[in-house]
């Protein structure tokens, strides 16, 4: 990619505007083919109908099946891709619904941006850079 520190990977201020723009998405369209208003719909529905206490257990049982498909990877990296992303979109859906369930989705953003800060200071990263 152009502009990137080695070619491989996109620049600071590329990285940034992608990132500002995945969260408009998120709120628009999550990036997929079905309307954030949509998915809201759904999760909601999944929460009601099977309830707090379950979906949370539910987001602890996908995590672990990502866990494993990550441990996957090292033995048979070409045959896990698809395993791979299949396991992180169940865990991206349950997060979502985790946020909904205690209304924390500004307040985790809030926290990605404190730990991202944190990494580009532990990575020697100048705010000008940013």
């Amino acid at each position: 990619m152009a502009g990137g520190t080695s070619g491989l990977f996109p620049s600071l201020a590329e990285q940034k505007k992608r990132i500002e723009e995945e969260r408009k998405a998120a709120a628009l369209a999550a990036a997929g083919k079905i309307p954030y208003e949509k998915q809201l719909d759904v999760y909601n529905a999944a929460i009601r109908a099977w309830g707090v206490q379950a979906q949370s257990w539910m987001v602890v049982e996908e995590m672990s099946e990502l866990a494993k498909e990550i441990c996957k990877l090292q033995r048979r990296p070409a045959k896990s891709l698809d395993a791979l992303a299949d396991e992180i979109a169940d865990v991206k859906i349950m997060l979502e619904q985790l946020c909904i369930m205690h209304n924390v989705h500004q307040l985790v953003y809030d926290h990605m941006d404190k730990k991202i800060e944190r990494l580009a200071e532990r990575l020697g990263l100048t705010e000008g850079e940013k």
